[in-house]
């Protein structure tokens, strides 16, 4: 008994000092945790800047919080409160039933591109002398990735990402749970990571399936982000904007033991929307005829060795005319010598540009697209658009230009870290342009050269390129039905300046060169700028150009000169993008001839002056002179001319003075109007020798001397030349004499035996040498017939072969050799009438005047 009773009586003491020591772990522990025993561990795997208070710690539940990891007031990791729930099953099985994290706050700094978690930095690395390979070198094995928890939630908690200038806050939640498949050794998890940036919700969905052929299967989804929430994002870039709303989905399956992806699906959806940069615009608020309106990015990967696949189904780039990117098709795989990718798409252009009233008809391009890339960092990219069956044309109510599909090839080669050899060939077919009815045209146009692309100039400069260098030709400029000539252009880069030279060389007018010099850029404000000088060198052609080749009505008319002109172009100054310029025509020596009008003027100069091109009106006092023109019987010289043409088109004849008859004639301010067929003007004559007059107009031979001045009102309706009431007159006081050579022109076509036959028979035999005081003339046009009145007061200097006979009241011309009459005076009042084709050799002047 005594045995027994000693032995229940230790037993008890044992059980109370159990008990006690029990209770005493269960106060004195969660201090234990806290103070030594979870700062030692933190510091054992390289994490110095450590605390947590434990709230609680029991057989089934153990509370704590908070937690801080990092350093100063705003650690790097917070955890308001961390629930560990467990039971003696799991407890057993070393894991947990369920871990719940409130209040968690991770804080992120992004600098200089990179991303870094202050919290999370350790100090010093683990310790760990038994294993020699290093973190990066050992292989994932996926038991690792097991977490010591059935359950583990989060909630309540956000993602702090701090910028230079900016900190964001990004709330989150996640839960994660574990099962292991019954009778195997497989573990799968799955989890959902919510995030809820600015009131919009993003989940990713994960699951691992963790053995022997481990495996992570991820889906993410974002509905309906409203792009406007985040736009003080990208505000901070001087010209973006961007709206509308974006949905997104993705699912990708991870082998977690070799790191490789096994598939990729993705799809982003954005609607209703715009982006703006500068002057370019993408705009998918409007729908296309047939299609989605919203615009659809898709990236697939089908299985493990299956390429890259981007797909895009419509990208519509808000322009004048609209460009849209669709059927965007974009494959990428891998090589054993390298990668590759291939893609085609087609680009469609239409609409109409308010500004200029240019409408665009729907144009659709086909696009393919092929980049290599071999182990060496060797790569060619090569992006054509063959040629077909497709036209563009683009036209206004003036203007209208159109051709076939061109046929365009770019390719860029180099080497990673050499400079990128870029080279293009463009060629357009069948280019027509139709400007108010002048019609050009070019059968072929061709451009194509070569620069370099340097990852300097791409990062500092607003041109990527360096050193370009290329030409366009066309090889035959064809207006109307005429072929011009043939055009060639070289361009050279000159920082961000594009200089070029180019010549026209003709083929009508053989030998005429128009050289062109310049230089273009693109502005910073997104704008284009070009300067260019316009020159066409002294140019004489062989043989004499006919007219007829470009103004059918000049005929075979011919001119022959020194042809040169000199200019200079400017589009895009600070006014705005507009065309400027100016332009001097220059003919020196020149002839012209007209052998059906048998019509010569010889030496003739001219300058012509547009000041603002592309308005063709001239400034004022521009000059035409010649020395020498014969049309029919009438011949001038000197003669000068002070133009303008006017804005209208309308042409201004200042004033004007030509040698006439060995004197001259000026006439007054006139306009003529391509819209106007009569026209009336006043010829103010001076000093005009009056034998040069009478031989002009009525092909009398006659020599002597004296002159006469007046007027002559002229008027030309629809070609035909009229005289109205011309009244020319001798110098007062100033007599003169003529000396008739020819003695038929005055009576040619009256009947003998007229009295007016008889009283021109005096005056033609009087005017064989007539000293007269005072003469006058008359002219008159009337049916295309001239009608000249010659006045004369004074005498002959010789005896005239007539007496007066009294039956027949006049004088009768003698027979024989009598002495015949001495007249003292005598005044002759002569009427004439000649046919104004014979004067001046051609029937009309309408077909100089069209």
């Amino acid at each position: 008994m005594i045995t027994f009773r000693r032995i229940v009586r230790t037993c008890c003491i044992a059980l109370a000092v159990t008990v006690c020591l029990g209770g005493l772990a269960l106060l004195i522990l969660p201090t234990l945790l806290e103070s030594w025993m979870l700062p030692q561990l933190a510091q054992q795997l390289g994490y110095a800047d450590f605390d947590c208070r434990v709230d609680h710690l029991g057989v089934t539940e153990t509370s704590a919080g908070p937690l801080h990891l990092g350093p100063g007031p705003k650690p790097g990791l917070t955890i308001e409160r961390i629930r560990l729930i467990y039971g003696p099953k799991t407890v057993a099985k070393g894991v947990l039933e369920q871990v719940i994290l409130s209040g968690v706050s991770i804080r992120s700094i992004i600098n200089n591109n990179k991303i870094s978690f202050p919290g999370f930095a350790r100090q010093t690395p683990p310790q760990d002398t038994d294993s020699k390979a290093t973190e990066k070198d050992s292989p994932i094995r996926p038991r690792q990735l097991i977490p010591p928890c059935n359950i583990l939630t989060v909630k309540h908690s956000v993602l702090l990402l701090k910028t230079d200038k900016q900190e964001f806050i990004i709330p989150f939640s996640c839960t994660l749970k574990k099962s292991t498949m019954p009778q195997s050794t497989t573990t799968r998890i799955a989890g959902t990571l919510r995030l809820n940036p600015r009131g919009t919700q993003i989940s990713l969905k994960f699951t691992a399936t963790l053995n022997e052929n481990a495996r992570l299967h991820l889906e993410l989804e974002g509905d309906k982000i409203e792009l406007l929430n985040f736009a003080d994002l990208w505000s901070k870039i001087p010209g973006f904007s961007l709206n509308g709303r974006i949905g997104l989905k993705a699912a990708a399956e991870l082998n977690l033991t070799s790191l490789k992806l096994k598939n990729f699906k993705s799809r982003i959806e954005w609607q209703q929307g715009e982006l703006r940069f500068n002057s370019f615009r993408i705009d998918n608020s409007r729908s296309l005829a047939g299609a989605d309106p919203n615009t659809i990015l898709t990236l697939n990967k089908d299985d493990l060795n299956a390429p890259w696949r981007l797909q895009l189904n419509h990208l519509a780039l808000a322009a004048p005319f609209s460009p849209t990117i669709t059927g965007l098709d974009i494959s990428y795989k891998q090589k054993p010598d390298g990668n590759r990718l291939v893609g085609y798409w087609s680009s469609k252009l239409a609409g109409y540009n308010p500004e200029s009233g240019l409408t665009l008809k729907p144009f659709i391009k086909k696009w393919q697209f092929a980049a290599d890339f071999d182990q060496t960092g060797n790569y060619n990219i090569s992006l054509t658009s063959p040629a077909d069956r497709e036209k563009w044309h683009i036209h206004n109510d003036k203007l209208s230009i159109s051709g076939h599909s061109p046929d365009i090839k770019i390719a860029v080669k180099g080497q990673k870290g050499d400079p990128k050899q870029l080279s293009w060939q463009i060629a357009l077919k069948q280019t027509v342009i139709n400007n108010s009815g002048s019609l050009w045209r070019c059968p072929t146009i061709k451009t194509t050269g070569r620069t370099e692309i340097k990852s300097s100039d791409v990062d500092n400069s607003f041109l990527p390129l360096s050193a370009a260098r290329g030409n366009l030709t066309c090889r035959r400029l064809i207006y109307k039905q005429t072929d011009i000539g043939r055009i060639e252009t070289s361009f050279r880069q000159q920082g961000e300046k594009f200089k070029f030279k180019g010549s026209c060389t003709g083929r009508v007018i053989k030998g005429l060169k128009l050289i062109t010099e310049g230089e273009c850029k693109i502005k910073p404000s997104g704008g284009f700028q070009a300067d260019a000088l316009l020159t066409i060198p002294g140019y004489k052609p062989t043989q004499p150009i006919v007219l007829g080749k470009f103004f059918p009505a000049a005929g075979r008319s011919t001119i022959n000169g020194t042809f040169s002109a000199a200019g200079k172009l400017n589009y895009g100054a600070d006014d705005g993008n507009k065309l400027h310029g100016e332009l001097t025509l220059n003919l020196d020596h020149a002839r012209f001839y007209d052998p059906e009008k048998n019509i010569t003027c010889s030496d003739i100069n001219g300058r012509l002056k547009f000041p603002d091109l592309p308005s063709l009106y001239s400034a004022p006092e521009q000059t035409f002179t010649f020395a020498r023109l014969k049309a029919g019987n009438l011949s001038c010289k000197d003669g000068v001319f002070f133009f303008q043409i006017e804005r209208d088109q309308t042409l201004l004849l200042e004033k004007s003075k030509i040698g006439w008859c060995g004197g001259n004639v000026e006439t007054q301010a006139l306009r003529i109007s391509p819209r106007l067929d009569r026209y009336q003007s006043t010829l103010y004559c001076d000093r005009l020798k009056l034998t040069e007059l009478l031989k002009q107009l009525g092909q009398i031979e006659a020599r002597g001397q004296g002159s006469v001045n007046g007027r002559i009102p002229i008027t030309l309706n629809k070609g035909k030349i009229t005289f109205t009431d011309g009244f020319l007159y001798s110098t007062p006081n100033q007599p003169g004499n003529i000396k008739l050579k020819s003695d038929t022109a005055l009576t040619t076509g009256i009947p003998i035996n007229s009295p007016q036959f008889a009283q021109l028979d005096l005056a033609r035999e009087a005017l064989k040498d007539y000293q007269y005081k005072w003469a006058k003339l008359k002219l008159n046009s009337q049916n295309d017939e001239l009608f000249l009145n010659l006045k004369f007061d004074g005498k002959p200097n010789l005896p005239l072969p007539f007496v007066y006979k009294k039956e027949l009241g006049g004088f009768a011309r003698i027979t024989g050799s009598g002495p015949g009459s001495h007249f003292q005076g005598i005044r002759l009042d002569i009427n004439l009438r000649f046919p104004l084709n014979h004067i001046l050799r051609y029937k009309d002047l309408s077909t100089l005047t069209n």
